[in-house]
């Protein structure tokens, strides 16, 4: 069987994006999975946590201080509060805060350990937390190494303290970083 090519757009498509054929809607009940999603105290990452909570998931509010993390939390309780018992029947999950600094490295395995003292299993690992240029003279944390190091190293403590035969799913959402012109 000859590879499918992936479908061309437009430039008017492009510019101008149809509306999409998966959302939130079509979204299967999460009950009874356990997710991280990174840089979930604000933007894209806020607005998943809060689908896959009303989705029914136990979902962990990933962020670089507990303030940021409980912040987000009575956010998300608050917007949901007066909602359905989650969409489509679904039931509301639970949420749950994980203090990690991503460009901390220190952070990452004292996260894990507490994540670990709660959870049995992980099964969705969203890495959605950026920084896209370090702010000028920042030395005082470990700003050099890049996000992608640091998100590969989070995914690989967690299956190495949750075993082989665990079912991590790794989602990256991705952008392009890139400099404005000058």
């Amino acid at each position: 069987m000859a590879p499918t090519q992936p479908k061309k757009m437009s430039t008017l498509n492009a510019m101008f994006p149809p509306a999409p054929t998966f959302t939130d809607a079509n979204l299967p009940s999460q009950k009874g999975r356990v997710i991280i999603v990174t840089g979930a105290a604000s933007g894209v990452g806020f607005e998943l946590a809060k689908i896959l909570y009303l989705a029914g998931g136990t979902v962990y509010i990933a962020a670089r201080s507990t303030s940021r993390c409980e912040g987000a939390i009575q956010k998300l309780l608050e917007q949901t509060e007066d909602m359905e018992i989650g969409k489509g029947g679904k039931g509301k999950g639970k949420l749950e805060s994980m203090v990690v600094d991503l460009a901390d490295l220190g952070t990452v395995k004292p996260a894990v350990k507490s994540f670990l003292e709660k959870e049995e299993r992980l099964d969705v690992l969203v890495h959605n937390a950026a920084v896209m240029t370090p702010p000028a003279g920042s030395k005082d944390k470990m700003v050099s190494l890049t996000k992608s190091f640091l998100d590969v190293r989070l995914h690989q403590i967690l299956r190495s303290v949750t075993g082989p035969r665990s079912r991590i799913r790794n989602e990256l959402p991705s952008s392009i970083p890139h400099d404005p012109p000058s």
